[in-house]
């Protein structure tokens, strides 16, 4: 793997050689550029993370989650996996504490637990992904909300259907 790294580094110098470059030049234009976008996208995943922390510890989720898990039953899925649904559009890390619990609570083996794996792999934390992806760039209102609600529908296809193909 060091190998590896080491042929590309050469090969980049080589290329800016050929080129008549400079690659130390162009390595710090691009850790600049890099940085300058990082303060930009720093405030938006300051406000998700924050969000997301809200909305964990005020216990909506947890309430969402009481209220609504005989419906999600109704519909064959494990209500195991309802707080899951809830969260993992908004944080990684408590989706992670909710897979864990299910683990917990119902066995490795179990279908709900089968299930939260699967989700954790076919869904993505939308509000995150968002606006690191999107701090950068100047997109209108109107669009983002057509984003994000693109983005909710797949999440949310994503966990069915992963439902559905661990129920097979």
């Amino acid at each position: 793997m060091n190998s590896l790294l080491a042929a590309a580094i050469a090969a980049g110098v080589l290329w800016s050689m050929i080129k008549n470059a400079n690659p130390y030049d162009a390595f710090l234009r691009g850790a600049g550029e890099g940085m300058a976008l990082m303060l930009k996208t720093a405030p938006n995943i300051f406000a998700a993370a924050l969000c997301a922390g809200m909305l964990e510890k005020s216990g909506l989720f947890a309430f969402l989650a009481h209220l609504l898990a005989p419906a999600f039953g109704a519909l064959g899925l494990p209500q195991e996996i309802f707080p899951l649904f809830l969260v993992r559009s908004v944080s990684g890390s408590a989706a992670l504490a909710v897979v864990e619990q299910i683990l917990r609570a119902c066995g490795p083996d179990s279908f709900a637990a089968r299930t939260a794996c699967a989700m954790m792999g076919s869904t993505e934390t939308i509000f995150y992904t968002i606006a690191v992806y999107t701090a950068g760039m100047q997109i209108p209102k109107k669009s983002m909300r057509r984003i994000t609600a693109v983005c909710l529908i797949t999440c949310v296809m994503g966990g069915f259907f992963a439902a559905w193909i661990c129920a097979i």
